[in-house]
């Protein structure tokens, strides 16, 4: 201990003997942290870097790092009907195709064409059920069919069916016993019969929409084909894209340029599609929005603190030249600060981001009891 204090004494007689060497160094040490501080200083946006990473989930996390540049920009589109939303969903993507500068890829449908051929796979097991119940019951229609699979015919057989349940219902309905609160057989279910007319007449009337009335036939009449093969939520509500964007150097803020291309480009295609609403969200936005704004938020914040620092010591000591001088000695400890705090932790979170306004006040102290006293 005292071997230390001895070598503190001397360095202390040193740097008092030599004041502009040691001022000269005060500086030159400054630069470099500054220079070192844009250079390598780093934000860690995420909620998670808030929690140890000895946590066992975090560092089970760690391992999905490899696809952290592959987190995507969420796009959510809101319109008065799945149509609308899907043509404004194209018109963007045509859009931001034209521009891979800024982004690497768009992923907002599936072609479902591919996957027909493994389509009962995806199917649950009351699906299943069902579907092999009606293929049951419509048996015969569909072994007459095959042998002249035409319009005329598929009426026809649908025709006979009709007739052939209406028959039964009539003459044997009154031999079974009302009593009981069970009944043999199913109503019949004419939404094949309707889609098939009613896509008839469209086709008439020169509407060129196809849509297979089969999916009514075999128990499910909720697949729409096409519209069905991109990313929706909840009963169609919202439609997604999701654009995967380039980074713009190695800063925290680095897709920023790329977030404020993808909003502009939507704000451009809005202009032709008034009645739809569009945003984006989604955790890799979210994190550089959080981000752009904490740092505008802090160095305004230390703007203002400086300055308001500044004006309460010239009102204190009623002179300029003692508060320049603290001023300069605090901005110089600042700067080794953050020099310090790169070379040893390398970052800061969203929350040690705001510790330069506090340290502005924390470390005037010393510098105003300093200049009282000698």
């Amino acid at each position: 201990m005292k071997l230390l204090q001895r070598y503190l004494h001397k360095f202390l007689l040193y740097t008092t003997w030599r004041p502009w060497l040691t001022i000269v160094v005060a500086f030159c040490i400054a630069f470099v942290s500054i220079f070192y501080t844009i250079k390598k200083l780093d934000f860690e946006t995420s909620q998670l870097d808030l929690i140890s990473p000895e946590n066992r989930l975090i560092k089970l996390s760690d391992k999905l790092d490899q696809f952290r540049d592959l987190n995507p920009f969420t796009v959510v589109i809101e319109a008065p009907t799945p149509e609308r939303a899907v043509g404004f969903l194209n018109s963007l993507v045509n859009k931001l195709n034209t521009q891979p500068k800024y982004f690497k890829r768009m992923f907002y449908r599936v072609d479902w064409q591919s996957l027909k051929r493994w389509s009962l796979l995806y199917l649950d097991k009351g699906e299943l059920e069902t579907l092999r119940a009606n293929l049951s019951d419509h048996l015969d229609i569909l072994q007459d069919l095959d042998k002249s699979p035409d319009l005329e015919n598929l009426l026809f057989l649908i025709n006979r069916e009709m007739t052939s349940k209406m028959l039964g219902h009539f003459f044997t309905d009154f031999l079974e016993d009302n009593s009981s609160t069970e009944k043999t057989g199913k109503p019949l279910d004419l939404t094949y019969l309707i889609n098939i007319l009613s896509g008839t007449n469209k086709w008439i009337e020169g509407e060129r929409i196809f849509k297979s009335p089969w999916s009514s036939f075999f128990g499910n009449n909720d697949w729409e084909g096409e519209l069905d093969s991109y990313f929706w939520t909840s009963k169609k509500k919202f439609l997604l894209l999701f654009v995967t964007p380039r980074k713009f150097g190695s800063a925290f803020t680095n897709k920023e340029t790329s977030l404020r291309k993808l909003r502009e480009i939507i704000r451009e295609t809005q202009a032709a599609f008034p009645d739809v609403d569009a945003g984006v969200t989604g955790q890799e936005a979210l994190n550089t929005d959080q981000m752009t704004v904490g740092l505008r938020d802090m160095s305004i914040a230390s703007a203002l603190s400086l300055v308001a620092l500044t004006l309460l010591l010239i009102l204190f000591w009623k002179s300029v030249r003692k508060p320049l001088l603290e001023i300069t000695e605090l901005l110089l400890a600042l700067s080794w600060t953050f020099g310090l705090t790169t070379l040893f932790i390398g970052h800061l979170n969203i929350l040690s981001m705001i510790f330069a306004p506090l340290l502005l006040g924390l470390g005037i102290d010393y510098r105003i009891h300093w200049l009282a006293r000698y």
